[in-house]
């Protein structure tokens, strides 16, 4: 038993570490008792409450001791050794000789297993001073194994481990491979890519050279004339943290200003009014719905509510002021914080806006399918969205079987949107891998991205979009530039994969598509209100609210996961209705049509100790004769934004199947 002596030696250690701060008793004995439990000293239990403070309220001082709040501290540290306990078998048998005995910390087997265990400290990749590590498989080592290994893509290939962990082996064993979770278009028949087809028409958008999109930032070239929109769209003085608190506003007094020009036209509205005036007849308003909740601070942020709606307007019409919304008199809304929206109503007292009519935006009429010049060609297509590996291990299992599948399969065009080394991953937060993000990729990812490339035709393309998650890229905030050639050949990738922006605006054949890699679904959804909305399912819903607000992500403020970027906004905004929306997400994957834009979220390729799901696509050419042909001449992006006519809608000539890895 542990002497009353001992017990108050503890708590005086606690209270010494956490001096300045008020303990209650309980949350003192609580201490105490998290101590005793886990073998914590009172310094290792104060570093861990600094990090729960970061994680959960962003590393706020202001945050007080409290008895609750510990016990979710008791879970994190529990969760947190018993990852630890899972992921030591891995790198010897200590601990299953060891695992009757007593804990000890003193012990020299825990000494030598801490040691042993202890994180190493990220590098950045330089061949030539980075340790070479015994795990290491080479491109040229993978090819030369395929015939003993039993193929390019089986489980011993690319460095796999000769001995699987459990949880590698529940996924190499499921039943559930290759299931169809869902189809959109069934009644178009699937067909194979022709060895002999042409090459790919590929057109990757550059916003940078958009008249009118300027997100305010000083940073950017503009003195780039060329006609060429693919041009520029390296990360030319693409720099963080440079930016200042004006650009930032400015970017959002945009989004307001880009479009009240279309919202008068499409309404005919002669003039705009002031919602935050007192007033008795009805006027029209413009501007972005924010939470002004009482009850919201820094540490909890209140969520968005009926009752705690409010209306910022422009700086032009109304100084930038609020004014709170009452929307009793509306049958159906879907709102979020940041959304653009047209309000009709009256202001009688000067303390609120009475919503009488809530007014459409109007579709974006735009389109880059005829900017890109080219004729509609049929194509097939994979899409699939990190993490590529299982939480427990960072050898892949999960990419290796889908480029399996995909060598099979033989897509025209594979899309890979990232992270492929996700910095929340266990392995990589614990320090387990002595390997830097960058090593990870060039001797994980690549090797099986080379191969792939080998076992597609000759005209196919391999295509990688960045995550803000991934620490083999520099970039960590949204949006992304196309990271430079510098970047590419560290990776390896300059003769295997294209990096395109995130988000992007690519035309493929003739048909236009977006990708957008941030969880933009999960954030909008975690923060709209809605009371019986015209368009009821919520998942299109939710993607359609990105085409009609023009944004990739139209949230703000942005959610806390998210890092956002506002200096460079103006590489956020659509360019043009795709045909075709992808946007990854952790709610469940779909397929369907939305504001005749076909959206997709194709999943998560691995979700946690277990495989996800990824899309396939179909895209039929002009012969299929189940689309309107679009006849407007093409118009130049560069002299005039976009043209003003656009009937060329794919939605009727594309298959596209989520399917379970």
């Amino acid at each position: 038993m542990i002497s009353a002596t001992n017990n108050q030696s503890i708590k005086d250690s606690i209270k010494q570490q956490f001096s300045g701060t008020t303990i209650p008793d309980d949350a003192l004995a609580e201490c105490e008792s998290i101590c005793q439990t886990f073998a914590l000293s009172a310094q290792d239990l104060y570093v861990k409450w600094q990090k729960f403070l970061i994680n959960s309220y962003g590393g706020s001082t202001t945050v007080q001791i409290t008895k609750d709040r510990l016990l979710q501290l008791r879970q994190e540290v529990q969760r947190d050794q018993g990852q630890k306990i899972l992921a030591r078998p891995s790198q010897g048998n200590r601990l299953s000789r060891n695992r009757n005995k007593v804990h000890d910390k003193h012990s020299i087997d825990n000494i030598i297993q801490k040691i042993s265990t202890t994180p190493k400290i990220r590098r950045l990749a330089d061949p030539a001073t980075t340790p070479k590590s015994h795990n290491r498989v080479g491109l040229l080592k993978a090819e030369n194994g395929d015939a003993a290994n039993g193929g390019i893509f089986s489980p011993n290939s690319l460095g796999s481990p000769t001995q699987q962990s459990p949880s590698a082996t529940r996924f190499l064993e499921r039943t559930n491979n290759n299931k169809i979770e869902t189809i959109l278009h069934p009644h178009l028949q699937q067909f194979s890519s022709k060895p002999d087809a042409e090459p790919l028409q590929i057109f990757v958008a550059n916003p940078d050279l958009i008249e009118g999109l300027d997100g305010g930032s000083d940073n950017e070239s503009k003195d780039d004339d060329t006609a060429d929109l693919s041009a520029g769209l390296q990360n030319k003085r693409f720099r963080y943290m440079f930016e200042k608190i004006r650009n930032g506003v400015d970017s959002l007094e945009q989004r307001i200003e880009s479009v009240i020009p279309e919202i008068k036209q499409g309404h005919n509205i002669a003039s705009l009014g002031n919602p935050t005036y007192s007033r008795q007849d009805v006027v029209t308003a413009v501007g972005r719905i924010c939470n002004d909740s009482s009850e919201s601070n820094v540490d909890e942020p209140a969520h968005l509510t009926d009752t705690t709606v409010t209306l910022e307007t422009s700086r032009r019409i109304g100084a930038g002021r609020r004014v709170p919304l009452n929307l009793k008199m509306v049958p159906s809304f879907a709102f979020f914080p940041g959304q653009i929206v047209a309000l009709r109503g009256k202001n009688l007292d000067g303390k609120e806006f009475v919503v009488t009519e809530i007014l459409d935006i109007p579709r974006l009429q735009a389109s880059l399918t005829e900017v890109a010049h080219h004729e509609p060609r049929e194509f097939t297509m994979a899409v699939a969205s990190g993490p590529y590996t299982l939480s427990d291990n960072l050898e892949y299992d999960t990419l290796r079987e889908l480029m399996s599948k995909l060598a099979e399969d033989k897509p025209d065009i594979v899309v890979l949107m990232g992270p492929f080394i996700s910095e929340s991953h266990p392995q990589i937060q614990q320090g387990s891998s002595d390997l830097s993000p960058s090593e990870i990729f060039s001797q994980k990812v690549l090797p099986q991205l080379a191969l792939l490339k080998k076992s597609l035709h000759s005209h196919a393309k391999i295509a990688i979009v960045p995550s803000p998650d991934d620490l083999c890229l520099p970039f960590a905030c949204y949006p992304q530039p196309i990271p430079d050639k510098l970047i590419q050949a560290s990776l390896g990738t300059l003769n295997v994969a294209e990096f395109w922006p995130n988000p992007a605006q690519v035309v493929i054949n003739g048909t236009s598509f977006a990708f957008n890699n941030i969880d933009t679904l999960l954030q909008i959804g975690s923060e709209e209100v809605a009371r019986m909305p015209k368009y009821g399912d919520r998942l299109p819903r939710l993607a359609r609210h990105c085409i009609e607000q023009r944004h990739f992500y139209p949230l703000f403020p942005p959610h806390k996961d998210a890092n956002i970027s506002l200096g460079y906004d103006s590489r956020a905004y659509l360019l043009g209705v795709p045909d075709v929306l992808f946007t990854p997400s952790k709610l469940h994957y779909f397929a369907k049509v939305a504001d005749s834009v076909v959206c997709i979220n194709p999943g998560k390729l691995t979700k946690g100790l277990s495989g996800g799901t990824y899309a396939r696509l179909w895209i039929y050419g002009p012969e299929s004769k189940t689309y309107p042909k679009n006849n407007t001449a093409p118009m130049d992006l560069v002299s005039q934004a976009m043209p003003d006519i656009v009937s060329n809608s794919s939605e009727d000539r594309i298959r596209a199947q989520i399917i379970r890895l």
